[in-house]
């Protein structure tokens, strides 16, 4: 079978916006053999399998930025990322900075680090996030995305940590107007394959696939760079108050302790 025909069978099965389940039930399901392919958040990969590795591009502040990222990517560290998650049944195929994380707020605008004591502030629930925002001195409360605009609203948190295009995307700007830059980790997702699918192709379609994904971070990196910079006009069209941390370099300090486990 030629690498056009497998494509085609094989591309139109697509499955967008959770209709196949939430990122970890994906996950689970390319380990699985369940799935082909799947997109999810690289930080659920390690709570998912076991495999360690993919924590390294959220240590904070260890990505400086979009470019830095890509340059990580696509060189030997990306692949000695990805070679960490065969064992577990998967072949990595892309992984993206899809938004430097920042800090949005409710009540007033975080600018030293005495500001983020004691803030509820929602968090993915997985043990390096929780590590990391006890260390900066926050009250981390695990939430799933969907409930953060409710959350927020109803004052169940104080904050969030969170990338433009997420704040443009879930409206969270109508409930929060303090942004404050920190760009403390990217928001990396991830394309991965079931290694079970992956050993059935034959090797020019496996040089195909991943030549594919590849190209794909180019693109993705180019396009979220644009995002970000253009969403934070958006936010302050809407009202959003954008600031910078005045102690950064401190709290780059004080997360430096953060290690994966």
């Amino acid at each position: 079978m030629s690498v056009r025909r497998r494509r085609t069978k094989f591309w139109r099965r697509w499955f967008p916006n959770r209709h196949l389940g939430d990122d970890k039930q994906l996950l689970e399901g390319g380990v699985a053999g369940l799935m082909d392919v799947v997109a999810v958040s690289g930080v659920l990969i390690p709570l998912v399998t076991g495999r360690q590795a993919m924590n390294a591009w959220q240590m904070p502040f260890l990505i400086r930025d979009y470019d830095h990222f890509g340059a990580l990517a696509l060189g030997d560290v990306g692949q000695k990322i990805f070679d960490d998650l065969r064992p577990a049944g998967l072949v990595g195929l892309a992984v993206a900075d899809t938004g430097q994380r920042n800090f949005l707020s409710i009540n007033k605008a975080v600018t030293t680090l005495a500001d983020f004591s004691g803030l509820k502030t929602r968090i993915v629930p997985v043990p390096l996030h929780q590590q990391i925002w006890e260390t900066v001195g926050t009250a981390p409360v695990g939430l799933p995305y969907g409930e953060v605009y409710g959350a927020l609203e109803t004052g169940v948190i104080d904050a969030v940590e969170i990338n433009v295009s997420s704040m443009l995307g879930e409206n969270l700007w109508e409930v929060g107007k303090h942004f404050t830059l920190t760009g403390h980790y990217p928001w990396h997702m991830s394309t991965v394959m079931s290694g079970r699918f992956f050993d059935g192709l034959n090797d020019e379609e496996k040089a195909a696939v991943i030549e594919a994904g590849r190209r794909s971070v180019t693109a993705t990196l180019d396009y979220a760079k644009t995002q970000d910079l253009e969403g934070r006009e958006q936010l302050r069209s809407k009202g959003v108050e954008i600031v910078e941390l005045s102690e950064l370099d401190q709290m780059r300090d004080r997360v430096s302790r953060v290690r994966t486990h």
